[in-house]
């Protein structure tokens, strides 16, 4: 890209230095002169420099390229050369004539803005200067183009030799050829002007000893006339003064303090000045101050007419040295100009000033004598001086006006301090120069094509033997007969060997073909035989493959049946263990507790064994959520706790972690890891503590640790733990029983949950089993707020609804059927899918309790069947099937899942959810309507306002009503959110329905609002008159 640059290498700065000296030696040789077009051929390394190795090499060349040229037009032009090869970098072979015009164009303005007035103001001389500037360019980045193509290694493959080799030689030549024409140039024009600037001071030198010899002639009168005061008075000596030259006007003498004592003119009487004050005159106060002879600047004389003088005075000395006036004569400025001569007539203005500038005599100026002499600006002197680092340039620094349309000549003349300038115009050295240039530039542009040309003919009379031998090798092939020697019209040593080489090279290549064919033909057989037993072996693995995977099929349908056929049971057995459990007498519960706890610990075992099978089918799913870390290790404590003091341990707990922070993860199966953790502590210390805590690390990292005083595990059983079916040694199994699947089942979910499960232990020690939880799983949030224990689980009662229940285990339906005796239900039963579409079709019911494996027709299918006929009843879904998530398998067609064995109160509760979400409110009042017909009898709350729980639910709800109140005045949606969920859940339990369908309705309007639900209103005004169904509010 544009702004890339290469990287620094040594020999990158070869390169970069050996351009850089030859650009400066370059524009060293540009002609210092502001009417000049600079011929930069140094440029030429900066092009190179941009496009080679990019800008930033390119701008620290440019400082020390473009040095020779910083007070010069020239600089202005090489940045704009500079910039227009930035706009096309790269493509800039392609596009050079459009950069070349591009730059055309913008060279008129540079040169209009920048360029002297005299190159500016003239519009032939502009557009000649810019199309100068424009061919040099233009030269420039033709051999930048040549130089190019010989750099570029990229390039070389796609270039003949002939065209390398000429443009080499050419640029080879021509360069130092550049140089030379270059300095040629700029001696030439240093020279010419030059020789000019000498013939041009020689005059001014002559005119100006002219002037200075005829002023000293004055001052030399005067020093003889005052000595001639000592032997003649005054009056004689002032007549006899103003004689000697026709020029002096008068003469007077004064005496110190400027008053004129002595005073002569022809044709004025004496006393005409006598006693006139000169003090404030030039040529009084200069004299006395100096005490030297003195020219003044040209005034008008008081009384003497309006001729234009210059008074020259000498002071007059005692023999003590002492002021006692001045003489003074007053000199015709005409009369002196009269007699100055000129010899050169290519001057175009001459001009004497005196010290105020005033114009003593001049030549092509009509200005009158006397009066300030000024010009325009532009005519000032240049603020700097040029050529002056010139090796050709004798004549010195030379100075131009302003606006470069003169040579400006300044010449300084004594006694008097005036100044002689010359002005010569410069419209012949513009023309000469721009000549020059031109002749200069055709030149090297001929030079280089013409060089280019005869070396490309020269070097092609080798290149043609090359050629030859290039072309025989292309178009010969390793199955063609070797072609005879070739003959050449120039040729030599290193061509004919490289020939005979290549005879020699096809003789040897067509043996080697014939070598290789051969072995080729016996690679081919044995390559044949090589695919066929990778063919046989193949086929082979294939059928073992197929075997692996129908093995695996097979063993993931028997775990599904097995984990049906397992559950189901357990749940049967579970079930009514559970009933009797609530009608059993006091001296029946051991056996029933006894039972159950077996019951659960075959449960435990066949969950284990059915979760490792999860585990290897890679069916393993989890539920990563936040879970409060500090609040997740009380209620482990709470949990495990009995447990430990009923074997008579020690639990010491001691977690302080930070409050608010979160772990995510799988609450379930984290649960489960430190529940096999705690019981494998419990089971092997038999006396003695266990110990749950928490560390922090200093990686902010967390790890929970149980610690226990057991049997302890030694160094090399140790990499056994967390395998499958494992346990220290096979003594372990027999002594405290296990099936070895709690370590594996907990490292692999450990691993999927991204934690870390380590272990030390030593034998009769006992063991500490930690799980590290690294920092990015941790954050830390609003602290839990734990919730109040309640003293008991309130009984749930449902509303008074159909329900059908769909099983093809009868035991199943039995133990639902006990499950739900209590509750104001109408059940039904049907043994498989098919008899429960037939149902469906005959009466409608308000719930279905469906399982899902069932012969002919299974849950899934029979609830499409269902929801096809347009029944849009809540579905419930069992299932005892391992490998699928019950909450995960959740489709349109089952409003809740739920998986076997199961509890009384999770059936009562999921009901309850349910009713809550879908409210029976038709079946409820078919159901007491056809009581009531069939009673005769007034309608009775289905729960009696004696209850003492419902009466003191009913207590509460104005409570609840101001909370709600609070909340939505706070727009607290997730605590609002929450406390909704509560009353709807509660009051279905209660019967108190309208109440739930209010806190249904109004948690579904925030869900989609995300606003203060517009039911709220209603719904605290029925908690406020505590509304019983059939009852009036209360008072």
């Amino acid at each position: 890209m544009l702004w890339q640059s290469k990287a620094l290498t040594l020999k990158r700065f070869k390169y970069w230095s050996l351009l850089v000296v030859l650009g400066s030696l370059a524009n060293i040789t540009v002609v210092d002169l502001p009417f000049v077009v600079p011929f930069s051929v140094g440029n030429i390394a900066l092009f190179l420099i941009l496009l080679r190795l990019g800008l930033l090499w390119s701008i620290a060349a440019a400082c020390f390229v473009l040095l020779p040229l910083y007070q010069n037009l020239a600089f202005a032009a090489s940045l704009l050369q500079l910039g227009v090869l930035l706009c096309f970098h790269r493509a800039i072979r392609q596009y050079s004539i459009a950069a070349v015009l591009l730059y055309g164009a913008a060279s008129a303005v540079l040169f209009a803005m920048l360029a002297p007035a005299k190159i500016a103001g003239d519009p032939l001389y502009l557009f000649v200067h810019c199309g100068l500037s424009t061919a040099v360019f233009a030269f420039c980045l033709r051999s930048m183009l040549i130089l190019d193509t010989l750099i570029h290694a990229n390039r070389f493959e796609h270039q003949t030799l002939t065209l390398q080799l000429s443009h080499r030689v050419a640029m080879y030549s021509s360069i130092p050829s550049t140089l030379l024409i270059a300095l040629v140039l700029h001696g030439a024009t240093a020279l010419d002007l030059s020789r000019a600037s000498l013939r041009y001071q020689s005059e001014q030198h002559q005119l100006a000893q002219q002037i200075s010899q005829r002023l000293t002639s004055y001052q030399t009168q005067l020093m003889l006339a005052a000595s001639m005061l000592e032997l003649a008075p005054p009056a004689k000596v002032l007549p006899l003064l103003t004689a000697q030259r026709p020029e002096f006007i008068s003469a007077l003498i004064t005496d110190a303090d400027g008053n004129v004592r002595h005073f002569y003119k022809t044709d004025l009487p004496q006393t005409a000045r006598t006693g006139t004050n000169v003090a404030d005159r030039p040529y009084f106060i200069e004299a006395k101050k100096s005490g030297q002879p003195f020219v003044s600047d040209t005034f008008l004389g008081r009384n003497l007419g309006q001729d234009q003088l210059f008074a020259v005075s000498i002071p007059l000395l005692d023999n003590h040295k002492t002021f006692g006036g001045v003489l003074e004569v007053s000199v015709d400025l005409k009369a002196l100009t009269a007699a100055i001569n000129t010899t050169d007539g290519d001057i175009s203005h001459r001009v004497l000033i005196d010290r105020q500038k005033k114009k003593i005599w001049g030549t092509a100026d009509e200005r009158p004598l006397g009066q300030v002499w000024s010009v325009s600006v532009q005519s000032d002197p240049a603020t700097r001086q040029f050529l002056r680092s010139s090796w050709f340039n004798s004549a010195g620094p030379v100075t131009l006006t302003q606006n470069a349309a003169h040579l400006l000549l300044l010449h300084s003349i004594s006694p008097g301090q005036w100044q002689l300038k010359y002005f010569i115009d410069t419209d012949t050295f513009v023309a000469r120069y721009h000549l020059f240039l031109a002749v200069a530039m055709l030149v090297a542009l001929l030079l280089l094509e013409a060089i280019t040309a005869l070396s490309r003919s020269f070097i092609s009379r080798y290149t043609a033997a090359l050629e030859q031998l290039a072309e025989n090798a292309s178009g010969w092939q390793p199955d063609d007969l070797p072609q005879p020697r070739l003959a050449f019209e120039q040729s030599a040593r290193e061509i004919e060997t490289l020939a005979n080489t290549l005879s020699e090279m096809q003789h040897r290549v067509r043996a080697s073909r014939r070598a290789m064919q051969h072995s080729m033909q016996q690679i081919v057989t044995l390559n044949n035989e090589l695919e066929q037993r990778v063919q046989q072996r193949t086929e082979e693995l294939s059928k073992e493959r197929d075997r692996a995977q129908q093995l695996a099929s097979i063993k993931t349908r028997f775990l599904a049946n097995m984990s049906h056929e397992i559950r189901t049971p357990i749940t049967v057995i579970k079930g009514f263990i559970e009933q009797l459990s609530r009608q059993a007498r006091s001296d029946q519960q051991p056996t029933i507790d006894c039972i159950m706890q077996n019951t659960l610990h075959l449960q435990r075992l066949i969950d284990d064994i059915l979760d490792t099978a999860k585990i290897d089918e890679g069916k393993m799913q989890l539920d990563i959520q936040p879970v409060a870390l500090q609040q997740f290790l009380l209620s482990l404590q709470q949990q495990v706790a009995p447990l430990i003091s009923q074997k008579g341990l020690q639990l010491q707990f001691d977690v302080a972690l930070t409050q608010g922070l979160w772990l995510q993860a799988d609450p379930f199966r984290l649960r489960q890891i430190m529940l096999n953790l705690l019981s494998n502590a419990i089971k092997f210390t038999a006396e003695g503590e266990i110990s749950l805590f928490a560390t922090a690390g200093p990686d902010q990292s967390i790890r929970i640790s149980v610690q226990d005083e057991g049997i302890g595990i030694s160094q090399a059983q140790l990499p056994l733990l967390f395998s499958a079916f494992s346990q220290a040694d096979t003594s372990t199994s027999r002594t405290f029983g296990g099936t070895g699947l709690g370590l594996y089942i907990s490292k692999q979910l450990a691993d999927a949950m991204q934690l870390q499960l380590l272990v030390s232990s030593e034998p009769g020690q006992g063991s500490i089993f930690s799980v590290q939880i690294p920092a990015h799983l941790l954050s830390v949030g609003a602290p839990f707020e734990l919730a109040e224990p309640t003293s008991a689980v309130a009984e749930i009662q449902l509303q008074p609804a159909r329900v059908l229940i769909v099983d093809d285990v009868a035991d199943i339906r039995a133990l639902l059927a006990s499950y739900l005796a209590e509750q104001p239900l109408q059940l039904s039963f049907a043994a498989d899918g098919k008899a429960a579409v037939s149902l469906c079709r005959q009466q409608s019911f308000d719930l279905i309790i469906m399982d899902q494996q069932m012969p002919e027709l299974d849950g899934s299918a029979a609830t499409e069947q269902i929801r096809a006929l347009g029944i849009n009843t809540p579905v419930l879904s069992l299932s005892a099937d391992v490998f699928e998530d019950p909450q995960r398998s959740l489709s349109s067609l089952f409003c809740r899942a739920m998986s076997k064995p199961f509890s009384r109160q999770q059936l009562l509760s999921i009901m309850a959810d349910i009713q809550a979400e879908y409210p029976p409110a038709q079946a409820m009042a078919a159901t007491i309507a056809a009581t009531n017909a069939s009673a005769n009898a007034t309608p009775q709350p289905l729960l009696s306002a004696d209850d003492e729980l419902l009466e003191e639910y009913r207590q509460s709800l104005p409570l609840l009503a101001d909370q709600l109140e609070q909340l939505g005045v706070k727009e607290a949606h997730s605590e609002l959110a929450r406390l909704l969920h509560q009353i709807k859940g509660t009051s279905a339990c209660f019967g108190l329905t309208g109440i739930s369908a209010l806190a249904h309705q109004a948690a579904q309007e925030l869900r989609q609002q995300e606003a203060v639900p517009p039911t709220l209103s209603a719904l605290i005004m029925a908690l406020r008159t505590q509304q019983m169904p059939g009852q009036p509010p209360a008072a």
